[in-house]
């Protein structure tokens, strides 16, 4: 028994050590070539072992891929070939020859060049062993503590506890370990508390810098980033509303001086990690994550949760099913979408941040751990000494841990993650129609206090 999570580092250690010698594509072909030689074993006691190639996503077996075996030990250096036979020899020795050679059905490291360049500087510290994983392991904890103190400082005391609380008792994370021990696995969901936290401090550049560092490590907080635009959409609006006239550029800069602030940090955090990384690996690893990615995205997946999972499921014929929904799957795609630029009406921008993670499960097809964001969801109500504002919102997110105890024993696991997926859009639409019900109450109250109700936007809610 160990802190340390082997399968996790037995998909990313490789190839982050030795990404300029194997990129995303040849870590299995790299395994089995270290293993035939190490080992000695011969070519037919392997040759029907299932092995992905990573190529095509396809499942595939060692045999069919001898030529790439044969060919990935040319990349390497000799010292730096014998590097990494003893770094995969300890990964094998470690989980068992059995269960490392089971992980080769696995899609391989999916990070994005900024995660692997960060990975590779720690794990090149040292050769892989019990003490540097449980090293590196204790870097996710420590982030982890640093981004609830944040929260704790700058949200209050209840509403990090309530987010420490979600942290640990949603079954989101839950893909047959929740993770622990595992490197860097948890950095961006710190990243997007402290961005939050930053920003609900008026710090925007840093709030901002924050948000894109996550971004350009997992990519879906991309979203939380673009969020911040809308609560400034809303402002012209509601401008123009009360005076009757669209606000000029200057006007739009004093009334909203964060927006250009927040996404300065952001751009400057972007540019500087896509050219960092570019020069060190090559422009070309960022054209590579994405089509791993888009290969990825491309056949459906069991524990893949999304909205393309509530319509079009998670079998085979997924594809058929949303051809044959696509109407429905649009008018929920819209619909969700509206609801939550809706709800940044009248928001901070670091409430507007994370309600734009509600979008990440609508637009994209996250799998099931990256669902994890949502503890950051009671970020959204308001405490002070006396009260707090919104205490649905935390109450809602709790509810939804705790329908999910009914399906933590389902299977196949398909199943499973649909019903999860089924229990995170009922609570999406809930916590959206509040948000909007509140955002619109809001805005009319401060119209008739304004007087500039009906100038414009006949009909807006009472």
């Amino acid at each position: 028994w160990t802190f340390i999570h082997y399968p996790d580092h037995r998909q990313t250690y490789g190839t982050a050590k030795y990404f300029r010698e194997i990129g995303y594509r040849g870590a299995f072909r790299a395994d089995m070539a270290a293993y035939l030689e190490d080992t000695g074993a011969g070519r037919e006691s392997v040759a029907a072992l299932p092995m992905r190639n990573l190529d095509t996503h396809r499942m595939s077996t060692a045999g069919a891929q001898w030529a790439e075996i044969d060919a990935v030990k040319g990349r390497f250096s000799p010292a730096r070939w014998e590097s990494y036979k003893r770094d995969a020899r300890y990964l094998r020795e470690s989980m068992g020859t059995g269960p490392y050679f089971h992980y080769m059905a696995d899609h391989g490291c999916n990070a994005t060049p900024v995660w692997i360049a960060a990975a590779s500087l720690l794990y090149n510290l040292a050769p892989a062993g019990d003490a540097p994983l449980l090293w590196t392991a204790l870097l996710d904890p420590l982030l982890l503590l640093i981004a609830f103190v944040a929260i704790w400082r700058c949200f209050g005391a209840r509403t990090a506890l309530v987010c420490m609380t979600v942290f640990g008792a949603n079954d989101f994370i839950m893909f047959g370990s929740n993770w622990a021990g595992a490197t860097l696995r948890h950095d961006w969901l710190a990243y997007l508390a402290l961005g939050a936290a930053a920003l609900k401090r008026e710090r925007w550049t840093l709030g901002g810098a924050f948000l894109g560092l996550a971004a350009m490590i997992r990519a879906f907080p991309a979203v939380a980033v673009g969020a911040l635009a809308l609560p400034a959409l809303w402002w012209i609006l509601d401008e123009r509303k009360r005076r009757g006239r669209w606000p000029s550029l200057a006007e739009f800069r004093r009334g909203n001086p964060w927006l250009g602030r927040a996404w300065l940090g952001a751009a400057a955090v972007a540019a500087g990690l896509f050219l960092s990384t570019s020069l060190v690996f090559s422009f070309g690893a960022w054209a590579d994550w994405w089509e791993k990615v888009r290969l990825l995205s491309a056949d459906p997946h069991a524990n893949h949760i999304g909205l393309r999972t509530l319509i079009g499921g998670w079998r085979d014929n997924q594809r058929f099913l949303l051809h044959e929904r696509r109407y429905l799957y649009a008018a929920a795609l819209a619909g969700f979408t509206a609801a939550v630029a809706a709800a940044c009406r009248g928001k901070r921008p670091d409430q507007a941040a994370v309600i734009g993670l509600f979008l990440i499960p609508v637009l994209f097809y996250p799998a099931n751990y990256y669902i994890h964001f949502i503890f950051l969801l009671p970020l959204l109500m308001t405490e002070t000494e006396e009260r707090i504002a919104g205490v649905w919102i935390p109450l809602t997110v709790l509810l939804l841990c705790a329908a999910q105890y009914f399906t933590v024993n389902v299977t196949p696991l398909g199943k499973h993650f649909y019903l999860a997926t089924a229990l995170l859009f009922s609570a999406w639409t809930v916590l959206l129609a509040a948000l909007n019900l509140t955002a619109a109450t809001a805005a009319n109250e401060k119209a008739i206090r304004t007087g500039s109700k009906g100038t414009w936007m006949r009909g807006s809610p009472r």
